[in-house]
Order: structure tokens, then sequence, then C-alpha cells
């Protein structure tokens, strides 16, 4: 159960950054194109819309293989590496299969989309930092935690197990509880049982 809810946490901030990726790359390269004199670039445009969707999309199944791979190994960090480069590979293949076959363009294709490409990926290598660092101090908070709880009596232990399972849904509580049920005397033997079934 508990490793649900660090999965559920770490999800909801990957959806968080990939949305605010997603939302400021199109707002900033909308922008760029606005000022630039010679582009006479609009607010939407197809293509930036289609690009900026898949960034995102693209971001969040990167940040779930990382956070994976973190749970096995948090210095392994080759493998995250060749995933994004895989998927800026097939975000680059998009944009150039877009102006060959959508917008009809033939001139610098590749050179256009590979200075926009490299743009891109400072966005997308900030966002996945912020993503490590996020969950990466929620986990050493997380240690940190349970370091203390080492060195508390049983009597501060019971408190702090019962504010916790308090904000868990019932459904959790209920599983909690039947979980704890099947362990022979195990009321007898931890007062927790007793407050967490009372709670």
């Amino acid at each position: 159960m508990l490793a649900d809810r660090q999965n559920t946490h770490d999800k909801r901030i990957a959806f968080a950054i990939g949305l605010a990726l997603m939302l400021a790359t199109y707002l900033v390269f909308s922008l760029r194109a606005m000022l630039n004199p010679g582009s006479g670039g609009d607010l939407f445009s197809e293509k930036r819309a289609i690009t900026a969707v898949l960034g995102g999309g693209l971001f969040l199944f990167v940040a779930h293989r990382a956070s994976r791979m973190l749970r096995r190994d948090p210095a392994r960090i080759g493998p995250v590496v060749a995933l994004s480069a895989l998927s800026l590979a097939i975000l680059l293949t998009i944009r150039v299969a877009y102006d060959l076959f959508v917008a009809g363009a033939t001139e610098a294709v590749l050179a256009v989309n590979v200075r926009w490409m490299m743009t891109w990926l400072g966005y997308f290598g900030a966002a996945l930092a912020s993503y490590y660092a996020l969950i990466l101090a929620r986990r050493a908070l997380r240690q940190d935690a349970v370091a203390t709880a080492a060195a508390l009596t049983q009597d501060e232990t019971v408190t702090m197990v019962v504010a916790e399972v308090s904000q868990w849904s019932l459904a959790e509580r209920r599983e909690l509880i039947a979980a704890l049920a099947c362990i022979p005397d195990y009321e007898e033997a931890d007062p927790a049982a007793t407050a967490i079934a009372a709670g």
C-alpha cells in the first residue's frame, strides 16, 4: 500500500511537470515566432501544438520509466539518458515528417528542426532534472522519517502510525486491517492494531 501511494505521488509530480513543459514550450515558441520579424508567426500553430503535446507525452513516458529505474538503482542514469535520446529522435522525426508531407516544406527542413530540438532539449532536460530532484528529495525525507521512527518509543510510534493511517482512504484502512488480521495474535502483540482499527 505504501509503495502504491508513493507511485501515485510520483505520477502526479510527473503529470504536473509534463503539463507545465507542454504549456511552457508552446507559449515560448509561439512568442518567439510572433516576435520574429521574418517569420510572421501566429499564436496558434498546428505543428507547434502537435509537437508540444507529443513532447509532454514523451516526457511522461520517460519520467515513468525513470521512476521505476530509480527504485531499483538510484545511480542508474544511463538507461534514462538513452531513453530520453530515443524520445527526442522520435519527436525530431515527427517534426521533419510534418514539414515534408503536411506543410510541403523542402528547404533546410532537417537543419531547422535540429535547431528547434537543441532548444527544446534544454526545456526537456530541465523538466526531467526537476522531476528527479523532487522524487529524490521526497525519498530522502522518507528515509529521514524512518531513521527518526527507529529512535521512538512504542507509544510514540503508535501515535505516528495512527496519524499517518488516519489520512488514508477507508478502503486502504480496511486493506491494512485485513492484512494485520492474518497475523496470529497481532492485536495482543502490538497496540497499534487496536488503535488503527478504532481510527
